[in-house]
């Protein structure tokens, strides 16, 4: 799951656990710019949400999710799925950044999009 050039943010893993009536959780691990590798878990209103405040746990970034794509996929229940999610920095000069991803699992793909388009935010706005 481990890809990116360094200065950014690694993805390593992820878990979610969710369900009627459960409260999503989720388990992310990442690698920052500087090798310090941390895993922090947070609960959300959704497994993405609780993905993303993970992330953010760890990051420690404030930013709002602007747009969340599914793509929409064709084929059987093993199809890969496509997401594409773009965020916008909080406070005066804020800038925004966009990731997008695919993988068979729906939240990994969510998660590493998710990465990505921090680690696009995080050099937007210069580390």
């Amino acid at each position: 799951m481990a890809s990116g050039s360094s200065g950014e943010y690694v993805l390593h893993g992820v878990h979610v656990a969710c369900g009627y009536p459960s409260l999503p959780t989720a388990s992310v691990s990442l690698t920052a710019p500087n090798g310090k590798s941390e895993t922090q878990a947070a609960t959300g209103t959704g497994p993405v949400d609780a993905i993303c405040k993970a992330v953010n746990k760890i990051v420690r970034r404030e930013c709002d999710v602007e747009d969340y794509i599914v793509h929409e996929v064709h084929g059987n229940l093993d199809a890969v799925c496509k997401v594409t999610i773009k965020v916008q920095g909080r406070g005066e000069g804020a800038k925004e950044g966009m990731g997008s991803a695919s993988d068979t699992d729906i939240l990994v793909a969510s998660a590493k999009a998710y990465v990505m388009a921090i680690n696009e935010l995080v050099n937007a706005q210069g580390g």
